[in-house]
């Protein structure tokens, strides 16, 4: 209840009496009806005769009704003159605050008018029920906790994500749900592991909606959703290999190079492969793409070759592992004897040494063998392919071992022939030579010739087949080179099949610089042996070297890149042509847009090899410059302040970038107030004077 005085001479006998009270509320539509009662209270000494009179009504300074009342009344009376229902709206959030303005204007008899302001806040209407942001693994219960305001609430769930929108409860939760987010969620997220949505918590009164709060949904797709690898494939891109060998089991030593196919991967709930690995384990070779080659295979035996994908969300599957046989390949051997045989001396009968790699399978021979002699008389070039049963093609077996045949022709005792067998398989051939001298005699000769130990045969020369000796100890008797001292020219069609000590003019592709050189083969045996290569039109060389007939060539080298550039050396040049090509190695690009920079140990920026840092530009940050000035007391001519000001100890502890402290002007004074600038620089160079360069660095 609220009273108040009529404001005329005699309103002080006379008082307006305002009251309020909750008549009641609707929850669903959120509203109170409020009763307003309005009574005029008077003493002994009032009276009004019969008038009616306008009672205003306003809510938060608005006019909200006008009532008109009879206003006589007498000494010491209470009379009421309205008591009326008003509905007041309430807020979103169900809370309502407003005032309540009744006004009531008299002006009879001096009493003049009366107002009666109060501030009326009214209980708050449940409304809609609020929950917590929610996250989640998908697949996995959460709880979804609803904070009711009212008992007689009820709810419904909903949940929205990307393209999914569902309604996850029904009509009738009160306080809480048990959700597990089904797995079709997951594809929701086909490149990320995790994301968000929304959860949409309707409030309902009965059957009548009283408001939603919705709220963040943190899902994550759980760590065993991965894409999956349930096979591979494995192709020879060799297809001469493959022919031979088939299948993906086993694979050819040096010709091989496999391909992976990972054609049997899948992503999970929408993810998509995006990446490719596998290896061969411990061998370092590996592919990171669909269809990729795992490179040359220099060894045998079992391998274990291993294989995963990787998707869209960054999740690596489960690893495949398959073992698969590397069967050992060398070039086919070959070597021979020839003598003569039959009644007159003209059968050649060869002793056979031939192998090929067996390349066996199962026990069973995949390569073949084939074996062809073809003769000339010695000298020429003119050689006839000698059917006889020396020669032939075998699918069974990969050797002969000391094995004699004869060729089919009849070879003049009185002549030397060449004897010219070529090994074959499926890859590669192997030529081997030999010379079969006129039947044997101890001296012959004629006008122009001589022999020993054979027919002469040459005109106008010695012609023997019995090795030279002087003083016990043996001549050598092979031809290194051309009689006029020339070197040989392209005996053999490719480098790797010059083996014998000599000096020849060779052309091949697989010379570290192919146009053509001279090359010079030091051989101690079949096991060891030493290549040097000169490239006609240039000064440097090129070095290798075999260690075991079956064993492969080591990698070309000049001498004086050991020499002047072992591993880790650094090359500099204006020209971008990689070292490798005149002196061999293998290089990289090196400190592209860098300068170089000494190690020392003892500077952790600088105390190990290939660390990298510095930047083209700089700026100075941000920060503060700090200065104290001001006059002392009121002296405005002097600058500074008696020592102790706190001011001072503001300057000593200040966090300034910049600081400036002032200096005595008289005994015990400083500047005493701050001046503050705050700033940064502009991006400025950090570049000396350069020229550039392109520098490359030996790695093997």
């Amino acid at each position: 209840m609220v009273r108040a005085n009529f404001s005329g001479g005699w309103g002080h006998n006379l008082q307006l009496d305002v009251t309020w009270g909750v008549r009641r509320q609707d929850i669903a539509d959120n509203y109170t009806m409020v009763n307003v009662s309005v009574h005029l209270v008077s003493n002994a000494y009032v009276y009004i005769p019969s008038y009616s009179k306008p009672i205003t009504v306003k809510v938060n300074g608005s006019v909200v009704d006008t009532v008109d009342v009879d206003v006589g009344i007498g000494g010491n009376q209470d009379k009421s003159l309205l008591s009326k229902d008003y509905r007041i709206d309430h807020l979103e959030d169900g809370s309502k605050e407003f005032s309540l303005d009744i006004g009531l204007d008299i002006n009879v008899g001096n009493y003049g008018s009366a107002e009666v302001i109060q501030a009326v806040k009214l209980p708050s209407i449940p409304r809609a029920s609020s929950g917590n942001d929610v996250t989640a693994v998908i697949g996995q219960p959460v709880t979804i906790n609803i904070d009711r305001k009212h008992e007689r609430f009820t709810h419904s769930i909903w949940v929205r994500c990307e393209n999914y929108e569902k309604k996850i409860a029904g009509d009738d939760i009160t306080t809480s749900y048990v959700w597990t987010p089904e797995m079709a969620l997951c594809k929701q997220f086909p490149n990320t592991s995790s994301g968000y949505g929304q959860v949409t918590i309707i409030t309902y009164d009965g059957s009548r909606e009283i408001g939603r709060d919705v709220k963040r949904l943190n899902l994550s797709v759980p760590d065993n959703v991965k894409p999956t690898l349930t096979g591979f494939t494995l192709t020879d891109t060799n297809t001469a290999a493959a022919s031979v060998v088939p299948g993906e089991q086993a694979f050819i030593q040096i010709l091989s190079n496999i391909k992976v196919n990972f054609g049997q991967a899948m992503g999970a709930y929408g993810s998509t492969i995006t990446g490719y690995y596998a290896e061969i384990v411990g061998k370092n070779q590996s592919t990171t793409t669909q269809g990729g080659t795992l490179g040359i295979m220099n060894y045998t035996g079992n391998v274990t070759i291993r294989a995963r994908v990787i998707d869209s969300r960054g999740r690596t599957s489960n690893t495949i592992e398959r073992t698969v046989n590397i069967l050992e390949y060398f070039a086919p051997i070959l070597n021979f004897d020839v003598a003569r045989s039959g009644a007159q001396s003209s059968t050649l009968t060869i002793t056979r040494n031939a192998k090929v790699a067996p390349l066996a399978i199962d026990n069973v021979q995949k390569n073949q063998m084939k074996l062809t002699f073809k003769v000339a008389k010695f000298g020429s070039d003119d050689y006839k392919v000698d059917t006889g049963s020396a020669s032939g093609t075998w699918t069974t077996v990969a050797s002969l071992v000391n094995s004699n045949a004869n060729l089919q022709g009849e070879y003049a005792a009185n002549s030397s022939w060449t004897v010219l067998g070529i090994l074959e398989d499926k890859f590669t051939r192997t030529p081997f030579s030999a010379v079969v001298t006129t039947e044997k005699v101890a001296i012959s000769y004629s006008k122009d010739r001589i022999g020993f130990g054979k027919i002469a045969e040459i005109p106008e020369a010695v012609d023997s087949a019995w090795e030279y000796y002087f003083k016990g100890e043996p001549i050598q008797n092979r031809k290194l080179t051309n009689s006029d001292g020339r070197s040989l020219t392209n005996i053999y069609k490719t480098v790797d099949e010059y083996v014998t000590t000599g000096f020849y003019y060779v052309d091949d592709k697989k010379l570290p610089d192919p146009v053509g050189g001279y090359l010079l083969v030091e051989s101690y045996s079949v096991d060891f042996i030493k290549q040097t290569y000169t490239p006609w039109n240039k000064s440097c060389e090129f070095t290798r070297q075999k260690r075991g007939k079956d064993k492969p060539w080591s990698a070309w080298v000049s001498p004086a890149l050991e020499q002047c550039y072992p591993i880790g050396s650094i090359y500099q040049s204006t020209e971008p042509t990689n070292p490798s090509t005149f002196m061999g190695g293998v290089w990289e690009r090196f400190g592209n847009g860098r300068v170089l920079v000494g190690v020392d140990e003892t500077d952790a920026d600088f105390n190990a090899a290939n660390k990298q840092g510095g930047a083209k530009m700089h700026k100075h940050d941000s920060g503060t410059y700090e200065a104290m000035i001001g006059s002392v007391g009121g002296d405005t001519g002097s600058l500074g302040f008696q020592a102790g000001n706190r001011n001072e100890e503001r300057l000593k502890n200040s966090t300034a970038t910049y600081r400036v402290k002032g200096e005595a002007i008289g005994s015990g004074r400083n500047f005493n107030h701050f001046t503050e600038i705050a700033g940064q620089s502009a991006e400025s160079s950090n570049l000396q004077p350069y020229v550039t360069i392109y520098r490359w660095r030996r790695i093997a």
